[in-house]
């Protein structure tokens, strides 16, 4: 037999080989969890909205592995009373875990320390990572925080996802729950600029990039909306808030082997759930 033909025998071997290896190092996972966002405890009848969606989760049919709030659960902070008390013992309603992204309501520049520290005792950590179901699932806080008085940065997103991330296997899937989606946005007839500068987002991508993330979830938009940045799909999803006359809305998303789909489910008003 020539060499060159038994050479491309020996690479098609080592290929299958590393084929396989790579396939056994990413378990497969087939799962559905539910995001809300954005139920500004505090305004209107959001307590109320809040309540009727929680009963709705507790009755779907599929089975849920987790809950997923990107934020601004509160209208005035998170300390801000006993509206935020009446929010919590409704989630606490719920039948399965619940995962928390702090929003910019929620813990504000002026108020870092205190909100924070309300924050985590309410939700565990204002970024943190868990194993479910062989993905890395991540709640990150994701908004700068500079000293009031200095301008020095006391709290940097990017940094702290990098440092979430660092111990992560190359190969493991992750998802992200954040509240500020970062990108821009169109609304009112016109595209309008996000949150954050361009420099900053890349830098904040990158670190997905080099990353397996499969996907970005977020909310503060009070939209329906879906970004890209390369492969890598930035879900956002509309408010539970009664905000410029939304139906209160949650997600139910699939996610298997690496895809994600989702159905939006709304409460009709005067709907009972």
């Amino acid at each position: 037999m020539p060499k060159k033909i038994i050479l491309n025998v020996i690479m098609l071997i080592v290929l299958a080989l590393f084929s396989c290896q790579k396939q056994s190092s990413n378990p497969k996972s087939d799962f559905y969890f539910v995001q809300i966002t954005d139920t500004h405890w505090g305004d209107n009848d959001n307590l109320s909205r809040t309540r009727a969606i929680v009963d709705s989760i507790n009755k779907l049919s599929v089975p849920i592995t987790f809950v997923a709030h990107t934020g601004d659960l509160t209208a005035e902070g998170i300390c801000s009373g006993a509206c935020v008390d009446s929010g919590f013992a409704i989630m606490k309603k719920l039948r399965y875990p619940v995962i928390y992204a702090a929003g910019n309501r929620d813990i504000s520049e002026e108020n870092y320390k205190a909100e924070s520290e309300a924050f985590a005792k309410n939700c565990k950590s204002i970024c943190e990572k868990r194993e479910i179901n062989n993905v890395c699932v991540v709640n990150l806080f994701n908004f700068w925080i500079s000293d009031t008085v200095t301008g020095k940065t006391i709290y940097d997103p990017s940094a702290k996802l990098d440092s979430l991330l660092s111990g992560v296997a190359q190969n493991e899937p992750i998802l992200i729950f954040q509240h500020d989606p970062m990108v821009n946005s169109f609304y009112e007839n016109a595209f309008h600029e996000g949150d954050w500068d361009l420099k900053s987002r890349n830098k904040y991508f990158e670190i997905c990039h080099r990353y397996n993330v499969k996907g970005i979830f977020a909310g503060h938009f009070h939209r329906d909306e879906l970004h890209w940045d390369g492969y890598l799909p930035i879900f956002v999803s509309e408010p539970i808030a009664a905000d410029n006359g939304h139906q209160a809305s949650f997600r139910v998303y699939h996610y298997l082997n690496g895809q994600i789909s989702y159905f939006t489910q709304y409460i009709m008003p005067g709907e009972k759930p």
